[in-house]
């Protein structure tokens, strides 16, 4: 009698066991759905490729902003004919330049604290949140960010 009441206790939960797992299931579809809407809605959200490309130039307009008070030339490119300078001064200033850049996109990513795999996902929202990191970014700022980052 008692093994009869216990067996009946133990498919009363495996019942509930059943239904929870049931429960589990459709929550897990629910949040699917969420996820599949939720890339869907960020996909339209990002801003568009003028926008983008406009923010991209910003920050080169920036970097080579910083880069051009701070290059400093070896003796070994200062020597050689005027064109040869000026080929020198020309390569430094791109190479310095797209570094500083990668710095100034790198420090507006974590300023903006989203996980973006590339600033061509930003989100149209953050847009003027961009800008205004741009206007107010300093080299202190950017070589502090860049001393955290490296740690």
């Amino acid at each position: 009698n008692q093994l009869t009441k216990v067996g009946q206790d133990v498919g009363k939960l495996g019942e509930a066991v059943g239904t929870q797992t049931e429960k589990v299931e459709s929550l897990d579809q629910t949040v699917g759905s969420f996820d599949t809407r939720l890339a869907e809605a960020q996909r339209a959200n990002v801003a568009s490729k003028i926008i983008r490309d406009e923010l991209r130039h910003e920050r080169h307009e920036k970097a080579s902003h910083f880069v051009e008070n701070t290059v400093q030339l070896t003796f070994e490119a200062v020597e050689g004919t005027k064109s040869d300078l000026e080929r020198n001064v020309e390569l430094l200033l791109e190479k310095e330049t797209t570094k500083v850049m990668r710095q100034i996109t790198s420090y507006v990513k974590r300023q903006l604290e989203l996980e973006l795999k590339s600033m061509d996902n930003i989100p149209n929202c953050f847009v003027s949140k961009h800008k205004q990191l741009l206007k107010e970014l300093t080299w202190r700022k950017l070589d502090s960010s860049r001393k955290k980052g490296s740690r």
